[in-house]
Parts: structure tokens; C-alpha cells; sequence
């Protein structure tokens, strides 16, 4: 018998991927909790290199309830959040020392993702918070491009042994039948270079209204038809898609106020050793809301936040359209699918706030994050999408945006329109 196959869809540039370990300059070793699994947690407490068993003793921590074969034991990060095994020069102590198959599974399978949700077909992709990942999707000098294979199962692969990614393991029903139709229209949005990312974005949030529209109607069947036909019909009417960025009335309290949730986001992720510097910088436009115990923005801190990422970000943003578009193509590939499923009660149309929730979030890191020396426009786009990954990876950003939604006054596209501001 013949070994196992499966068929994968993945961007093209899955297959370049390797680590470059040592070489990487902001590598993955650390403030992230790692998951070890219970073979690896025995293998390293075995060893009896007295400095690495040292190690050992203060790095894993056994699990004391709770305990699977997956996550028997938690790899706790010291103070600085760098990892206890990383070596001076970026390198790993476990892999030096006990070689190829050493890692835990958490560590030998990042930065890849795996995911089910169409019968019979698994999605394949990489974490953006890698950047040598970023290298890879943003600046290869054409658009993202996706191939579908056939493989071989490897049964040696703890990558393809872990259970995939699926929305029945999130407690939600399987994708409708008109979610797939959906997000291909959304990724051919994204990929027509007549409009700006910005525009692509608010076609986008057209599109999903439109959606839920017909959803609203039990019409939901016409969907992918009306999805086909949707790109050719807003060539025919771009005026359509400018009037979403023709507000007859500014407020600047709505801006401030569509604001809060990426700030909310950054600020939160300022705390974590990593980001000090971000944090540092994001409270110089944050006032302090002692009765609600939060931050929000201050129209003066507006204007000055808004004057700074016009003159630091947007030519980054600009002269780096293709990588901008690969981000987002990225992003709607890994992160927007089964659409709207992802939290109850959440609309098609709002899944198009969130994805302008991600312009402005880049764009307050490209502003805000502490410079390097000598570091040019590419490394800065290179580190703002990095962290960006890093500081959305791990967190609800659905749940908190459904929790401050209401503060901007705006419905879902007025609101995406002053993110994008």
C-alpha cells in the first residue's frame, strides 16, 4: 500500500521557508509561552550536562492539573522574556546539544499553520511574526501567488501529526457554502492594483456588507454569484467606492474614538519587555481614563499622532504597495477564514473593520516603534509587520473590538473609514 497523500493549498512561498536560526535578527525565543510537550520534557530532564540540567530545573515547569501528552509541562521565560535556552548569539542550547528532533513539538512546528475547513482539503500557511517569513511573502518583488499539491503524508513530521486548525475544534458549525466563493472575491479585491490598499479595503468592507444583506434576507444562495459579479460591477461604478471616504461632517471625537482600539491593543503589548520602547512612545498621545480604567486618545494627542504617522509611515506605506498588498493577501488567506464565524453575533461586514483595524494598527507601529541605527524603509516595514503578528497573534482582538465598536458612534464601514484615516 502506497503512503498517504493530502492535498494542500498554500502561497508558493511555503516552500522556500527554512530557519535561518542564528542569523535571524529578532528571532521567535521569547515572551511567548511555549507548550512543551511530555516526551520532550522527559528527554531534556534526563540529560546530565549539569548546566543544562540546571537549566532545566528553573526554565520547565510541570504542569500540575491539566497535564496532556500536548502540554505537559510550560517553558517559563525569565524576566527579560528571552528564552532560557537561547544562547548569546541567538542560537538554541536544546538543539546544539541533542540535535534534529529535539524541539518540542511547539517549537518544531512554528512558524507554520495548518488548517481544515474545506472537505478533503488542508490550508497550509506561516506566521507573519516571523521575520524571515516576511522576507519571504512581502518582498519577493511580485504578489502573493497560491498553488495547490498533492504530498505525501510524512508520518515523521510532527507538523502534519498535530491536530489541523478547524472550526469544529472552535466549537462552531463548518463554513457555508458560500464562505469559500467569498473569500476568494475578497482576495481578488486585495490583488487589484487600481485602487489603493486603503480603497481595497473599504471595496472589501462593500463586498461583506452586500453579504450580510442577503443573509439577512435568506437570500444567503446568492451570495457567490452576486460575489463574482461584484469586482467587475465596482470598476463600472468607482463612485460607489469613493463616496465611503467623502464624510461631509469630520469629527475628530470619532476618530479619536475609532482609535481606541488599536491603541488599546498597542498599549497592552507595551508592557511585555520586547515592546518597552512602543510603550514609552504610545502613552505621549494616551490620557489616562481613571473612571473607566483605561487609556483614550486626547484630540491634541490626536492631531500630533495623526501629523506623525502622515510623515513616518505613510511613504513607508506608499512606496511599498506590493509588500502592503502581500500583507493583507496574508492576512485574509490565515486569518479571515470560515469568515464572520469567529465570534458570535459578529457581522460579515465587521470582518472588514478589523482588517482596516490592521492598516491602522501598522501604521501607529511604523510611526511608533523605537528606530535602529541606520535601518532603511524595508527593515522598518519588516519590523512594524513582525510585531504587529506578535502583538494580534495571541490576543481577542475580535472580542475587544465587539466591546468598543460603540464608542465611535459610527456603523461598521464609517467606522473602517476613520482607521484608514
Amino acid at each position: 500500500m502506497g503512503a498517504k497523500e493530502i492535498e494542500i493549498l498554500r502561497p508558493v512561498f511555503c516552500r522556500e521557508f527554512s530557519c535561518i536560526g542564528p542569523a535571524c535578527t529578532d528571532n521567535c525565543c521569547h515572551t511567548w509561552r511555549i507548550d512543551v510537550d511530555k516526551k520532550h520534557y522527559f528527554q531534556y530532564r534526563n540529560v546530565r550536562d549539569p548546566e543544562f540540567h540546571a537549566l532545566c530545573a528553573t526554565a520547565l515547569r510541570r504542569k500540575k492539573k491539566d497535564a496532556t501528552e500536548e502540554c505537559f509541562a510550560i517553558l517559563a521565560h525569565p524576566a527579560d522574556g528571552k528564552c532560557s535556552f537561547q544562547d548569546e548569539d541567538g542560537g538554541c542550547r536544546i538543539y546544539r546539544l541533542l540535535g534534529q528532533g529535539s524541539l518540542c513539538t511547539t517549537c518544531t512546528i512554528y512558524p507554520r499553520r495548518r488548517a481544515q475547513f474545506l472537505p478533503g482539503l488542508q490550508e497550509f500557511s506561516l506566521s507573519l511574526s516571523c521575520e524571515e517569513v516576511v522576507r519571504l511573502a512581502l518582498f519577493s518583488g511580485g504578489p502573493v501567488k497560491f498553488e495547490r499539491v498533492t504530498a505525501a503524508l510524512d508520518e515523521e513530521d510532527p507538523f502534519l501529526l498535530t491536530p489541523a486548525i478547524t472550526v469544529q475544534g472552535r466549537g462552531f458549525a463548518p463554513p457555508p457554502p458560500f464562505g469559500q466563493p467569498l473569500r476568494q472575491a475578497c482576495l481578488d479585491l486585495m490583488a487589484d492594483q487600481t485602487w489603493t490598499p486603503k480603497e481595497r479595503i473599504m471595496a472589501i468592507g462593500l463586498l461583506l456588507r452586500r453579504a450580510d444583506q442577503l443573509i439577512q434576507e435568506k437570500k444567503q444562495d446568492q451570495i457567490p454569484a452576486v460575489a463574482q459579479r461584484f469586482h467587475q460591477s465596482l470598476r463600472e461604478q468607482p463612485e460607489t467606492l469613493a463616496q465611503l471616504f467623502q464624510r461631509p461632517a469630520y469629527s475628530r471625537e470619532a476618530h479619536a474614538g475609532a482609535l481606541r482600539m488599536p491603541m488599546a491593543h498597542l498599549l497592552a503589548a507595551g508592557r511585555k519587555p520586547l515592546y518597552q520602547g512602543l510603550l514609552d512612545r504610545l502613552t505621549a498621545f494616551c490620557q489616562w481614563d481613571a473612571p473607566n480604567n483605561t487609556y483614550h486618545i486626547g484630540l491634541t494627542a490626536l492631531d500630533q499622532l495623526i501629523r506623525e504617522t502622515e510623515a513616518k509611515a505613510d511613504p513607508i506605506l506608499r512606496d511599498n504597495a506590493q509588500a502592503v498588498e502581500n500583507y493583507f493577501t496574508c492576512y485574509l488567506f490565515s486569518d479571515m477564514f470560515p469568515i464572520f464565524l469567529l465570534y458570535r453575533g459578529f457581522t460579515l461586514e465587521q470582518e472588514a473593520v478589523l482588517l482596516a483595524q490592521q492598516y491602522a494598527l501598522l501604521r501607529i507601529l511604523l510611526a511608533a516603534l523605537p528606530e535602529e541605527e541606520g535601518e532603511d524603509a524595508q527593515r522598518r516595514l519588516t519590523r512594524g509587520v513582525v510585531a504587529l503578528a506578535r502583538i494580534t497573534q495571541h490576543s481577542n482582538i475580535g472580542k475587544t473590538f465587539h466591546s468598543l465598536a460603540k464608542v465611535s458612534g459610527l456603523d461598521s464601514l464609517g467606522h473602517a473609514a476613520y482607521l484608514l484615516w
